[in-house]
């Protein structure tokens, strides 16, 4: 009886060593974390606000063909706001002239007839500044002038 009684113990302990080997099989696996979670920084791409300092600055280009003859220009006014770039094409008709903005230092110096020069400058300064023949170019020459407008910016 006693052998039969260690046994059924035996068999007991057998048979739930294996119902418990099996329940651990079924179970998830436990993740423990220890200590706090390291947080990642995170990046943030983003737009400058837009604002008249960070808009890009479009200027107008102002271009213009001029005619020297004797003894004036063709336009003999020119009308820009601050800030354009201008662009002057500069054409001699009948003998030898000259082009000169010295408030904006635009010089071409001799232009034969028939030429044409191109100088680009920047309306920087508003006002009303004046333009001339460098070249005598006969008589009239002293009388052979030209207005440059330049109005404030708007």
């Amino acid at each position: 009886m006693k052998k039969i009684f260690l046994l059924i113990i035996l068999l007991i302990f057998i048979f739930g060593c294996t119902q418990q080997q099996k329940n651990l099989e079924k179970r998830e696996p436990i993740t423990v974390q220890i200590g706090s979670p390291q947080r990642q920084p995170q990046i943030i791409q983003q737009e400058p606000p837009q604002s008249p300092v960070n808009k890009p600055i479009v200027r107008t280009v102002k271009e213009f063909t001029v005619e020297m003859k004797q003894f004036s220009f063709s336009p003999s006014t020119i009308v820009v706001n601050n800030g354009d770039k201008v662009k002057l094409k500069i054409t001699a008709v009948d003998v030898t002239h000259g082009f000169s903005l010295p408030d904006f230092g635009v010089e071409t110096g001799p232009v034969a007839p028939g030429t044409t020069v191109t100088k680009e400058f920047t309306a920087d300064k508003s006002g009303t500044f004046k333009f001339e023949c460098s070249v005598y170019c006969g008589s009239g020459h002293p009388e052979m002038e030209g207005t440059l407008i330049v109005n404030m910016e708007g």
